[in-house]
């Protein structure tokens, strides 16, 4: 402290005054950032790109290079250092409030990048933005403005689905503690989007639990939320169409246009194949054309599905090929990986298929996605009953057989050929299912397996 000290007493007064507003950063910000939280109309103007390189040369601050340009950053003894300068000048409060301004512009443009070809980028700025994202959240929710609060999380809903955000998912919860009851509207949105949470995470007494403590609204939404997490295709069904209308009503476009693939998932797993090839077909057209690539590689996997459960697998190929193509971005929720681990096993490149599903389950314990580790189970299943490795693959089938997804026809289908391995192999002690796994343990057990046998293959070669 008394190094720092000395250090920053030998700074300039405007060198002072900028060193005092940086501080506000949580983490990483480069130029433009510097200059919104330090440049205002009712404070002095001040040359910022010169009194940074000024800090720079004094190593209060320190650069470095991020995959947009370059950043600035603070050890943290000194930016610790800097907060409390700040408190002192008496300007926290204005700096604070253009730290929040500056979060919601960048978060907007993120939201905006998201629903198209940029996808990609916009994912990696988000979590360069993270940091100070959550610094401006705490903030306007620890003053209660669910409003501005609902701004800062509104362009980001949907990574809640796509890729697992939980964090997102917390923040949407925090919103209705500082929710009055009779702000219907904000009750609406926090019990909608949590909803896709635990949709997510399969945990249905979780949200129930959500429901009896804010109520639940007669509103399209809430309903919508409540059939995605109960698994309630019919319900999805109706429901979707009308919820995606009030999204684009509330200028939600992006997070609308997930419904339309709501949709085309009920019809599928309703077996009603017809209506969800016509829709699924219009929606590769649509994201071919607008992106962003996630809708278009969801899309595309729900086309191969279909075509898996008529008894077409040239066709399904064909449509999990070009999924398979489009670069997505990391974390999201998609069947890439358990299919590309399918076609290794296939093309007998056990180790490679091993390998690939086995980090997919890593990605799947990090994000909670039980839903996408139903497909891992399908193909863990389907390999241990062509390795003639029974125990296992009864383990995961009877797992399997808890969760649900085998009391839709089609689905069943997908391991009907290693359930009828299973049913002629001799019951004993060693094929023996043994007793059920939770979610969490099913995804343990598989890791298990995976990491034994791709030892076995290293151990070989």
């Amino acid at each position: 402290q008394a190094a720092i000290q000395w250090s920053y007493d030998l700074l300039t007064p405007p060198e002072q005054q900028l060193f005092q507003r940086l501080s506000v950063f949580t983490s990483t910000f480069d130029l433009t950032a510097a200059e919104a939280v330090s440049t205002d109309e009712s404070v002095d103007d001040i040359d910022v790109d010169r009194l940074l390189g000024s800090l720079i040369d004094q190593s209060m601050l320190t650069i470095e290079s991020g995959p947009f340009g370059r950043l600035f950053r603070f050890l943290e003894p000194i930016h610790d250092f800097g907060i409390d300068r700040l408190a002192e000048s008496g300007h926290a409060d204005d700096v604070a409030t253009r730290h929040t301004k500056w979060c919601l512009s960048q978060v907007t443009e993120i939201g905006r990048k998201l629903a198209g070809w940029d996808e990609i980028q916009a994912v990696a700025q988000l979590e360069e933005l993270w940091p100070n994202l959550r610094t401006a959240f705490d903030r306007v929710c620890s003053n209660h403005d669910r409003h501005l609060a609902r701004q800062l999380v509104r362009p980001i809903l949907g990574e809640i689905v796509l890729r697992g955000h939980h964090e997102i998912g917390d923040w949407v919860e925090r919103i209705l503690t500082i929710t009055p009851p009779h702000d219907q509207d904000t009750i609406v949105f926090g019990l909608y989007w949590a909803a896709h949470r635990y949709t997510i995470s399969q945990n249905l007494d979780g949200y129930q639990q959500l429901i009896e403590r804010y109520g639940e609204p007669d509103h399209v939404l809430i309903k919508h939320g409540r059939a995605f997490v109960a698994g309630n295709y019919e319900a999805q069904a109706e429901w979707s169409a009308e919820a995606g209308a009030e999204l684009h009503r509330l200028g939600d476009h992006h997070l609308a246009e997930r419904t339309d693939i709501n949709i085309a998932s009920a019809l599928l797993n309703l077996g009603r194949y017809e209506e969800q090839e016509a829709l699924a077909q219009r929606l590769v057209t649509r994201y071919r054309d607008q992106g962003p690539p996630t809708y278009l590689n969801w899309s595309l996997m729900q086309l191969g599905y279909n075509a898996l459960f008529q008894g077409q697998p040239d066709k399904a190929e064909a449509y999990f090929n070009q999924a398979i193509e489009i670069e997505v971005p990391p974390r999201t929720h998609s069947p890439n990986r358990p299919l590309e681990a399918r076609r290794a096993f296939r093309n007998r490149e056990h180790g490679r298929a091993y390998r690939i599903l086995r980090a997919c389950i890593d990605d799947i314990l990090t994000t909670d996605n039980i839903q996408a580790g139903l497909l891992v189970c399908i193909e863990f299943t389907n390999m241990m009953a062509s390795i003639d490795r029974p125990h296992d693959a009864a383990r995961i089938l009877g797992y399997l057989e808890t969760t649900g997804l085998l009391d839709t026809p089609a689905w069943r289908t997908l391991i009907a050929d290693a359930a009828a391995t299973l049913a002629s192999t001799t019951h004993d002690t060693e094929t023996h299912p043994g007793p059920d796994l939770d979610h969490h343990q099913a995804l343990q057990y598989m890791a298990t397996v995976l990491d034994q046998l791709t030892a076995a293959i290293e151990a070989t070669t």
